[in-house]
């Protein structure tokens, strides 16, 4: 397994070490009307070559579309953790509220 994709949780300090083990890589999210989930952390370097491969295929405008979440969940999540880690705005948490009232809207009609 490549050491850039193992798993591992991090806190929203980075703390990578509980009680004196490592954790795998991994980033948490709880939402207050959901289950918690799980993505797995990719380094740096590896998202930086995620994104250009998204950016090579589908184009710049892609990650202004809510379905980039749907689509790129990994890339995403990563995004959002390393944005949120060194205080950058982003317009990434803005996608969630297209994609969860795009959501309700299929499930309340019938």
């Amino acid at each position: 397994m490549n050491k850039d994709t193992d798993k591992k949780s991090i806190s929203s300090a980075g703390d990578t070490e509980q009680r004196g083990h490592k954790r795998r890589p991994s980033i948490q999210s709880r939402c207050a009307d959901a289950e918690p989930f799980t993505v797995p952390y990719l380094s740096p370097i590896v998202l930086r070559k995620e994104i250009g491969n998204v950016l090579g295929h589908e184009g710049d405008l892609s990650l202004l579309k809510a379905e980039f979440i749907e689509e790129h969940p990994i890339i995403f999540w990563n995004l959002v953790w390393y944005f949120k880690r060194i205080n950058l705005p982003s317009h990434l948490p803005g996608l969630l509220l297209k994609t969860k009232s795009k959501t309700e809207i299929e499930t309340v009609s019938p």
